[in-house]
């Protein structure tokens, strides 16, 4: 290859000739690609990517399928009623269960500690832990002695800020968390399967809120525990 005069260009394509390239019916090619390579200086070399025939695609079909949400059940006598402000050891009643097979929960909300040291250090070997921890306690209470709760660890409980956010929380699914101070129960202990068995567990948050609330599912607004 002769790198030419001062006045040529260094490399010349194989396609810069006057002669235009002409495909067979069908085919195109992709452009060509630059690729700097060093010889004795920065050359440019052309790359041509080989040509194909060009072969129409089938539209993609796809069939969605909707699956209807779980009806919620409607709130049994003596639920407690969306809205309602609670003080911490005050007990709510929720309505759980399929709405072929409700069941009331009392619930009652005992107050928020801060975690102590020897509970953090257990936390703090998840990675997604780091900030410090709050435990909500909360007591659950069979209202109705209805023995299907298996895998049900009690409602979502959320701590409320007192600018409007909300305090996060952390939670292991499936299985239970054991702390020194604080046990996070994935499923109600054997006996509590009688009417008015109770058990305590506690939900982990990253904030000192200034309430809990509980959605219970309804658009009127949660249930509220505060000092």
């Amino acid at each position: 290859m002769s790198l030419g005069s001062a006045n040529e260009p260094l490399v010349k394509s194989a396609y810069s000739h006057s002669t235009p390239m002409v495909f067979p019916a069908g085919l195109v090619c992709p452009a060509v690609i630059m690729k700097r390579v060093a010889l004795v200086g920065l050359v440019l070399i052309p790359l041509v990517s080989g040509c194909a025939a060009e072969t129409p695609e089938a539209p993609a079909t796809t069939t969605s399928t909707t699956l209807a949400a779980p009806k919620a059940p409607t709130p049994l006598p003596g639920s407690t009623p969306p809205g309602t402000r609670l003080r911490f050891g005050d007990k709510a009643v929720i309505t759980v269960g399929r709405a072929d097979n409700p069941s009331r929960v009392g619930v009652i909300v005992t107050g928020v500690d801060k975690a102590p040291p020897a509970d953090m250090a257990v936390l703090r070997q998840y990675p997604q832990v780091n900030r410090w921890a709050y435990f909500i306690r909360v007591i659950l209470v069979n209202e109705d002695g209805h023995g299907s709760y298996s895998g049900y660890s009690g409602p979502t409980l959320y701590g409320d800020l007192g600018d409007g956010g909300d305090a996060g929380q952390f939670q292991l699914l499936g299985a239970d968390l054991h702390l020194p101070h604080c046990t996070v129960h994935s499923s109600p202990p054997g006996e509590w399967s009688a009417a008015g068995a109770r058990f305590e567990t506690c939900r982990i948050i990253f904030a000192n809120p200034s309430s809990v609330r509980l959605d219970p599912g309804h658009e009127d607004g949660g249930i509220h525990w505060e000092e």
